[in-house]
């Protein structure tokens, strides 16, 4: 609003000063006192295009928000009980008045899929609730390291086992085990 209030302001003050160049053109017969009022005109739209844009400049799209900000939000995230690291964390102005939120965490050890789910629920809302500036909150949850059972035989009964010999194990993670169980057959008993 304040913006259209000073653009209009310079058109219409631009106007004044373009008549009355060529009104002081006309009696005097010379050309120099409407070149002068273009000149005036340059440096006032030119003065009116910086006075807008600099207010502005921290709401540029991709353009971080501000430090005491930043810590705020990251303090919230942090404080969560289901956080154990914060790996990356970013807000960024997705537009004028909307900011996007960005972590990427390592949950703790003791939580399962769901306990997870649902925290990250809380976490997004306590964020909105906070900062009702914010658009959206992304948080990449990720895992020290993962563990998949996948069998090795296909001629396999189809159900995972624990037995070693019959399973490929990647990572070291136990935590994962079980949400991340992939069989042949559609069966899961990891």
């Amino acid at each position: 609003m304040r913006a259209v209030f000073f653009e209009d302001s310079a058109a219409l003050i631009g106007l004044a000063v373009a008549a009355s160049g060529l009104l002081l053109s006309r009696i005097f017969g010379t050309s120099v006192p409407d070149s002068l009022a273009s000149l005036m005109i340059e440096i006032l739209l030119a003065s009116t295009a910086i006075g807008v844009a600099r207010p502005f400049a921290d709401f540029l799209v991709g353009r971080s928000i501000a430090p005491p900000l930043l810590e705020e939000i990251l303090a919230i995230v942090e404080s969560d009980a289901a956080v154990e690291e914060v790996l990356t964390f970013r807000a960024i102005y997705s537009g004028p008045e909307e900011v996007l939120v960005m972590a990427k965490i390592h949950p703790t050890v003791h939580i399962n899929s769901e306990q997870l789910s649902q925290r990250m629920d809380t976490l997004d809302h306590k964020i909105r609730l906070a900062f009702p500036f914010v658009a959206d909150v992304f948080i990449d949850v990720t895992a020290n390291h993962i563990r998949a059972y996948i069998p090795i035989n296909k001629e396999s009964s189809g159900l995972c086992t624990r037995d070693r010999k019959s399973i490929l194990s990647i990572g070291v993670d136990q935590r994962w085990q079980s949400s991340l169980a992939i069989c042949y057959g559609g069966h899961r008993s990891c």
